[in-house]
């Protein structure tokens, strides 16, 4: 993996802050924090958890996978969260100000402040934090920021937090095992005062603890009072009012209450809505980020309609690579046929590697696969019906056009549902581009 860039010396700049948030989807801040007081803080974070008998094995009443909310039904796990400590690390003002200095100066925290305590990874029991994932999916609100920082020293053999730089501009990953030799990650060793601050749609994971101690360290999130906020990141899970921990920290100097105007919408209603255009980065000089949202098949079928009547005519092309059942990728289905396929122009005729099965596009998006045994996987032809399932081994296709818009959506309808089925064997639209 490679080394996290260092944004330093960027922390007093609002828009070079900004720029680095739109160019890498984070900003890495060593030395941010004064390292004292986030010390002490893990300290009195592991204080609390060694006195409720957790060891470098973790929690005696938990399982090694169980995250932080399942770390709620454990007494000293709450003792740790409730710390005064460990609260105040939010309000710091070299924190707070960084954080406003990109977001704006209303920007806020989430009265929930997440505090992981992970131990020594097992084969058969890994946290959810070890998958790639996006926090948008768990909040569904525009541009909120997170500051992750350790609480204590994470070496690379402790598995830090690992970040794809650029990853916030694409559609936000299917979530899967993160390992330590993946390309184009960044991660770094981590010390005490260290903050990344990464953005809502920056893929992201933990790497494996494989010390011998618990990894400490807290996330805390950010938005602008301007967008609703999920009601459970301000009220706690019961809900209801008032604000979560404002008894405990009401008194305390350094505590600031969420603005008074904050909406409050359920966080299900909320993560329910695809991310819009961000509107951190809109109008000024940093780039704007694009973050596409899935439009259905009745969008895709109609972009495809577009593409092709608006893109030039093809130059011959060699398509190859081993045939694999339909699988869903980004949220279009995709298939790769065995052998050779040449498809010349807009519109052509070819073959396979097989002289005995003849390929015929009617052009780029507009092919399906036809199996003489099983008729249409692609538009269907007249008392067909597709197959959904595995495939037992490959086949040699026969490529046709699929009869239209319409009978591609048909097909997709009969044959796809539910639009998520992980494997397919048919009736999904493909693209001579993708195979």
């Amino acid at each position: 993996m490679d080394e996290l860039a260092d944004s330093r010396s960027l922390a007093g700049d609002p828009a070079a802050l900004r720029a680095r948030l739109a160019a890498d989807g984070y900003v890495f801040l060593r030395g941010l924090l004064p390292a004292e007081r986030v010390r002490a803080a893990g300290e009195r974070v592991a204080a609390a958890l060694h006195a409720g008998g957790w060891t470098a094995a973790g929690s005696p009443l938990l399982g090694r996978a169980a995250g932080p909310r399942e770390a709620l039904a454990d007494p000293a796990y709450r003792a740790a969260v409730m710390s005064l400590a460990f609260n105040a690390l939010p309000y710091l003002a070299s924190l707070r100000g960084t954080v406003r200095r990109i977001l704006g100066p209303q920007a806020f925290s989430y009265p929930v402040k997440v505090l992981r305590a992970v131990p020594p990874e097992s084969p058969v029991e890994r946290t959810r934090g070890r998958y790639i994932h996006c926090d948008y999916m768990g909040s569904g609100v525009q541009d909120m920021l997170t500051t992750w920082l350790p609480l204590a020293e994470v070496p690379a053999p402790l598995g830090g937090l690992a970040v794809r730089p650029g990853g916030h501009r694409d559609r936000p990953p299917r979530p899967r095992l993160l390992t330590e030799t993946e390309p184009g990650w960044g991660t770094t060793d981590y010390r005490p005062g260290d903050v990344i601050i990464f953005h809502c749609l920056t893929p992201h994971a933990a790497l494996p603890n494989t010390g011998h101690k618990l990894r400490l360290s807290a996330d805390f999130r950010w938005q602008r009072p301007g967008s609703p906020a999920p009601s459970e990141m301000i009220l706690g899970p019961a809900g209801r009012p008032p604000e979560l921990f404002s008894r405990l920290l009401g008194r305390e100097p350094w505590w600031e209450p969420v603005p008074a105007s904050l909406t409050l919408r359920p966080r299900s209603e909320l993560t329910a809505r695809p991310p819009g255009p961000s509107q951190l980065f809109a109008g000024g000089s940093a780039p704007r980020l694009r973050f596409p949202a899935d439009p259905g098949i009745n969008g895709q079928v109609a972009a495809a309609a577009a593409e092709r009547r608006k893109a030039p005519a093809l130059a011959s092309a060699d398509l190859t690579g081993p045939l694999m059942d339909w699988r869903l990728r980004g949220g279009h289905y995709t298939l790769r046929v065995d052998g050779k396929v040449r498809v010349d122009g807009r519109a052509g005729q070819g073959q396979d590697n097989d002289p005995g099965h003849p390929i015929r596009c009617d052009g780029p998006g507009t092919c399906a696969i036809r199996r003489p045994d099983r008729g249409s996987l692609g538009g269907g032809t007249p008392g067909s019906r597709p197959e959904v399932g595995r495939s037992r081994g490959p086949v040699r296709p026969r490529v046709e056009g699929h009869g239209g818009l319409r009978g591609q959506l048909q097909a997709h309808r009969r044959a796809c549902r539910p639009p998520f089925r992980r494997l397919h064997r048919g009736g999904c639209p493909s693209d001579c581009r993708a195979w």
